[in-house]
């Protein structure tokens, strides 16, 4: 889905972006150009850093206890 029609970005762009290193909705436009027109994706970009960000830190979590079970 389009989230930033001024750039034409997708959240699939947003989330890799993220997944390459922005952890801010400032980062995120940064690397991306999000953000920087309009500003009416800028809500989306935040909540797509978080989002991601939470699953990154469950995906630690999630590894680290079954590295704890598996011994």
């Amino acid at each position: 889905m389009i989230i930033c029609l001024c750039e034409g970005l997708s959240d699939t762009d947003l989330r890799q972006a993220v997944r390459e290193g922005a952890t801010s909705r400032f980062e995120l436009s940064n690397r991306t150009g999000a953000g920087r027109c309009c500003g009416s994706c800028r809500c989306d970009l935040k909540e797509i850093v978080s989002d991601e960000l939470a699953t990154a830190d469950a995906m630690v979590t999630g590894s680290d206890v079954m590295t704890v079970l598996s011994k």
